[in-house]
C-alpha cells in the first residue's frame, strides 16, 4: 500500500482555527463537461474513493475544514442536483483506510477527528449570458421568500442545499463585471488555465472585495494537470489577479482528484522555504507571508461567514438591532 509522508517543514505560523481545504472536486473533468446529474455522482463508487482519499490526504496535511465541491456546467438545476452527500465518517475511513483500498498515512500524530468540519460547495459554470441572469436573479437577496416566482423557489431550495455558492465564468468581461457587480456568491473561481477574453479589472475586483466576495486560485489544475501552454497561461492570469487585488480577498485551493498534487498548507504559504516546483512558488508572487496565510485560514473563514449572511441575512438584523439601541441610549441621556 502506498504510504504518504508529510511535505513541509516545522513552522511557527499559528494555525488558529487551522487551514482550510477549499475545493475537493467531486467527479473528474470528463464527468463534469457531460453535466452528470449530482445524484449519480455520489452513487459512484470510483468518484466516493476519489472524494474519501483526496479527504484523507487533506487531513494528513493538517486541514481541518475540507469543502467538497460540486460542479456545475451551466444550465438549469434540477431536483437531481439538491445536495445528497452525507459527511464522511473520517475517523473510521482513517483507520481502516487498508481494507478500503485507501493510501495509509504516516501521520505521528493521531488527528483530532472532532475538530475536523466537512462542508459542500456548488460551483456553477457561467459562460451564457442567460444563465448568468438566471442566476443573478436568485443571488439577489431577498428577505421575503414568498415573492419569489416558483421556478426562482425551486432554485433558491437547490442553492441553499449546499453550504457554499461559486460561480466560474473566463469567456466574457461582461458576465465577469455582473458576476462581480450583481451576483451574491461566496466564490468567484475563474478559470486561470486559458486565455481570458477579458483584462481582470482592478475596478470590479475591488466591487467584489468590498462586497465580501472571494478569489479562488486552483493550483492543482494550474500547475499539475495541464499542458506546459496551460501552466504558463495559468502564471500570466494568476500574476495579474494578484496584482489588481494587491494579494487580498484570495482563497488558494487545490481541486485535483489525485492527492499526490496536493500541497500542504505551509507549503503554500512558505513557498520561499521550499524547494518546489517553479509554479507553485511564483503562485504568491507579490505576496508577504501574512497575505498569503490569509489566503489558507481568514479569507476562507470570510467565505463561510459570508455565506451564512447570504442565507439568513443576519448582518441585516445585527444593524438594525444596533440602530434601535443606539436611539435608545440618545434617549436616556436626553432624560
Amino acid at each position: 500500500m502506498v504510504s504518504k509522508k508529510s511535505k513541509s517543514k516545522s513552522t511557527d505560523l499559528n494555525p488558529g482555527d487551522g487551514y482550510y481545504e477549499m475545493n475537493i472536486r467531486v467527479g473528474t473533468e470528463e464527468q463534469i463537461k457531460q453535466n452528470i446529474p449530482f445524484a449519480q455522482l455520489i452513487n459512484d463508487p470510483i468518484v466516493i474513493k476519489q472524494m474519501q482519499e483526496m479527504a484523507l490526504s487533506s487531513i494528513n496535511d493538517n486541514y481541518t475544514r475540507l469543502v467538497f465541491n460540486f460542479i456545475k456546467n451551466g444550465g438549469q438545476l434540477t431536483d437531481k442536483d439538491s445536495c445528497q452527500f452525507k459527511a464522511f465518517d473520517l475517523e473510521k475511513l482513517w483507520n481502516q483506510s487498508e481494507q478500503r483500498g485507501l493510501p495509509k498515512f504516516d501521520s505521528p500524530v493521531i488527528p483530532n477527528f472532532d475538530n475536523i468540519k466537512q462542508y459542500t460547495r456548488l460551483t456553477i459554470i457561467c459562460d451564457d449570458p442567460k444563465v448568468v441572469h438566471q442566476i443573478i436573479v436568485i443571488f439577489i437577496p431577498k428577505i421575503l421568500i414568498q415573492n419569489l416566482s416558483s421556478g426562482e423557489k425551486k432554485q433558491y431550495g437547490i442553492i441553499n442545499s449546499y453550504d457554499l455558492l461559486a460561480v466560474r465564468t473566463s469567456e466574457s468581461e461582461q458576465l465577469f463585471e455582473q458576476i462581480c457587480t450583481k451576483s451574491d456568491v461566496d466564490i468567484i473561481s475563474i478559470d486561470l488555465t486559458k486565455r481570458l477574453s477579458f483584462f481582470i479589472s482592478k475596478v470590479l475586483v475591488k466591487q467584489a472585495l468590498q462586497r465580501g466576495i472571494q478569489f479562488e486560485i486552483c493550483y492543482g489544475a494550474g500547475c499539475f494537470e495541464g499542458s506546459q501552454t496551460n501552466r504558463k497561461q495559468f502564471l500570466q492570469n494568476v500574476m495579474q489577479l494578484v496584482k489588481v487585488s494587491k494579494g487580498k480577498g484570495i482563497i488558494l485551493s487545490c481541486e485535483a482528484n489525485n492527492s499526490i498534487y496536493q500541497r500542504t498548507p505551509i507549503d503554500c504559504i512558505q513557498m520561499q522555504e521550499i524547494n518546489m516546483n517553479e509554479f507553485i512558488r511564483a503562485l504568491m508572487f507579490g505576496m508577504g507571508q501574512r497575505e498569503a496565510l490569509m489566503t489558507m485560514q481568514q479569507n476562507a473563514q470570510m467565505v463561510l461567514k459570508h455565506s451564512h449572511m447570504r442565507k439568513t441575512y443576519k448582518g441585516v438584523a445585527e444593524l438594525v438591532l444596533k440602530e434601535n439601541q443606539n436611539e435608545e441610549e440618545e434617549e436616556k441621556m436626553q432624560m
